[in-house]
C-alpha cells in the first residue's frame, strides 16, 4: 500500500502516503527474498494532484512518485532479475488535465517512468463517457480527458483496467448512447476489464440523497450493505434487466478462460448491450440481436470446454452456463411468437416496442450469483 486514508478532526478523511523509505524498504527486504512481482493494493496510487484554496500539492505528488521511480531503478541494480509492480490505481486527472500543459509534461514522465522501473497495468476510473452521467458521478473531468488518459496509457504500453459504470438510476437512453459511442470510440471493450455493470449504492454516498430525492431508493441489502434501487427511465430499467439475464450466461466463466476469450466474450457482451440499446423499438431487430448473442456464447462455452472442464468447480459452472443458454433460448422463442400481437378483447394491437407487456419473459432464471457492480 503506498498511501492510507486519515481520520483527522471532524472526521475530516484524507489520503496521506506513507513515507516512501518504509515503502522501498518493505518492497526490498521481499525481493531479496526472491519475490518478482508486486502488486500496489491502494486506490490512489498518486495521491492529490489538483489545486486547493492556495495549497498547490501536484509539485510534492509528482516528486513522490519519482522518487519511488528511482528508488526501484536502485534497487533492480542489486538483484539478478528485475522486479515487476504488476498493478497501480489513479484517478484520470493523475495522467491529463486540460488547459495545464506543463503539468501535463511532467504527469507523462511520471508515467513514463513508472512503466521504465517495471509497472505493468493500471486501473484508472473512467466511469463514463457521458458529460451528465460523469457530472452526478462527481468526477470532475471531462469526456476528453477520459480519451486521453486512455490514449496517454496506451501509448505508453500500460496494461489498462477501466473503470466504468454503465447504468446509474437516473441514466437516460441518450446518456447509455453516449457511453456506447465512447466504448467504440476508444475500444474500450478490448480491455480485460467488465465495464458493462450497475451502480451499487453504498451507505454514506451522496448518491444515497439524489436517488432517495427522485423517489428511487428502496430498501437496504444486509449483506452487501447496498441499496437497492429503481430506475427512473422504464425504457433503461427494461434494456438492464434484458441485458443482465443474457450476460448472466457466461457470467461467471472468465476466470476460467484465456485471454483471448474472455475479450471475446467482452466484446459479444458490448456488442449485445449495444444491440438492445441502438435497436430499441424494433423487436425484429432485437430478435437478431439475442439470436446472434446466444450462437456466439454458445462457440465461445464449446472453444472453452476442455479448459473450463480441467478447473476447480469448472465443469459445475460450465453446465450452469448450458442451462442459462438453452432457457435464454426458450425464452427468445417465446418472445418470437407472442411479439407480433396481442389479443384484448376482439381487438388486436400490432406490439412496435418493448413494454411491460411484451418485454422479454425472465421466466426461470434464478442466477445464484450477481453481475459485477460498480460502488458509489
Amino acid at each position: 500500500q503506498f498511501g492510507m486514508p486519515s481520520n483527522g478532526i471532524k472526521t475530516d478523511w484524507k489520503w496521506r502516503p506513507f513515507p516512501i523509505e518504509t515503502v522501498l524498504k518493505n518492497i526490498e527486504s521481499y525481493a531479496l527474498q526472491g519475490v518478482r512481482i508486486f502488486d500496489i493494493k491502494d486506490s490512489e496510487f498518486f495521491g492529490p494532484v489538483r489545486k486547493v484554496g492556495s495549497n498547490d500539492p501536484f509539485k510534492s505528488t509528482m516528486e513522490r512518485v519519482m522518487k519511488f521511480s528511482n528508488g526501484i531503478i536502485q534497487l533492480n541494480k542489486k538483484l539478478p532479475q528485475r522486479i515487476k509492480i504488476n498493478h497501480i490505481s489513479c484517478r484520470v486527472d493523475t495522467i491529463f488535465s486540460e488547459g495545464e500543459i506543463e503539468k501535463n509534461k511532467i504527469r507523462l514522465e511520471a508515467f513514463k517512468m513508472l512503466k521504465d522501473v517495471g509497472v505493468e497495468s493500471i486501473f484508472v476510473g473512467i466511469e463514463s463517457g457521458s458529460s451528465n452521467q460523469l457530472k452526478r458521478y462527481c468526477k470532475g473531468v471531462t469526456v476528453n480527458e477520459n480519451e486521453n488518459a486512455l490514449r496517454i496509457l496506451t501509448t505508453l504500453g500500460f496494461k489498462i483496467e477501466p473503470g466504468f459504470i454503465m447504468f446509474d438510476p437516473i441514466v437516460t437512453l441518450d446518456e447509455l448512447k453516449e457511453n456506447i459511442d465512447f466504448i467504440e470510440r476508444t475500444n474500450l471493450y478490448q480491455y480485460d476489464s467488465h465495464i458493462l455493470g450497475s451502480l451499487r449504492l453504498q451507505n454514506g454516498s451522496p448518491y444515497i440523497k439524489l436517488t432517495d430525492s427522485k423517489g428511487l431508493l428502496l430498501n437496504q441489502n444486509d449483506d452487501s450493505l447496498t441499496y437497492n434501487y429503481n430506475f427512473m427511465n422504464d425504457d433503461v430499467r427494461m434494456i438492464e434487466a434484458t441485458f443482465s439475464q443474457y450476460e448472466s450466461i457466461a457470467r461467471k466463466l472468465p476466470k476460467f478462460l484465456s485471454v483471448n476469450l474472455r475479450l471475446k466474450g467482452y466484446k459479444n457482451d458490448f456488442n449485445l448491450l449495444k444491440g438492445l440499446i441502438v435497436n430499441y423499438g424494433h423487436n425484429a431487430r432485437l430478435e437478431n440481436t439475442l439470436a446472434e448473442y446466444l450462437i456466439v456464447t454458445e462457440q465461445m462455452l464449446e472453444s472453452a470446454k476442455y479448459d473450463i472442464e480441467m478447473c476447480v468447480r469448472g465443469s459445475e459452472n460450465l453446465n450452469l452456463s448450458r442451462e442459462y443458454l438453452e432457457q435464454s433460448r426458450n425464452n427468445l422463442d417465446i418472445f418470437k411468437r407472442t411479439r407480433h400481437t396481442k389479443t384484448i378483447g376482439q381487438k388486436k394491437l400490432r406490439l412496435n416496442t418493448l413494454s411491460k407487456n411484451n418485454f422479454y419473459p425472465m421466466v426461470n432464471i434464478k442466477p445464484e450469483f450477481t453481475s459485477q457492480h460498480h460502488y458509489m
